[in-house]
């Protein structure tokens, strides 16, 4: 997670798989590619989280709130959360622009820029469970046709 520079340290999430640039996916038979993550802690008020996509490459070691990667301003999709569980951001047209993209120069949309996911409702407090945890780790579950 990936603080910013207002007196709370709202974050914010940057997500990719590289080892989608090495599978073998057709763009064409994806049917729905979701981030699925786990809110582990019950809200007072409902929270959006929103997940935008990054138009410019990032190192997941020097990636600082003052040097963060443009970013699409429209969300790919909004979650909205209340209780702990599970919930999931839509972001099927972005992969299949990212897996088209395999190969290219500098495309728009690429593995290797990924997603960004950010909580922008005001006065809250969201727990969201990470990898370095192993429990309830957020996955990409990725539907295609036969």
């Amino acid at each position: 997670m990936l603080g910013d520079s207002t007196q709370k340290g709202e974050g914010c999430v940057y997500v990719r798989y590289e080892t989608l640039d090495k599978l073998d996916i057709d763009a064409d038979k994806i049917i729905s590619a979701k981030w699925v993550f786990r809110n582990i802690s019950d809200l007072k008020n409902e929270v959006k989280i929103s997940a935008y996509a990054v138009t410019e490459d990032w190192c997941s070691i020097n990636t600082r709130w003052f040097n963060q990667p443009l970013h699409d301003e429209t969300p790919l999709d909004i979650a909205k959360l209340s209780k702990c569980g599970d919930y999931e951001i839509d972001i099927t047209p972005l992969l299949k622009e990212m897996i088209k993209n395999r190969g290219e120069e500098n495309p728009k949309y690429s593995v290797r820029k990924s997603f960004m996911v950010k909580c922008y409702t005001s006065d809250s407090r969201v727990l969201l469970s990470s990898s370095n945890s192993g429990l309830f780790s957020p996955l990409l579950e990725i539907t295609l046709t036969k």
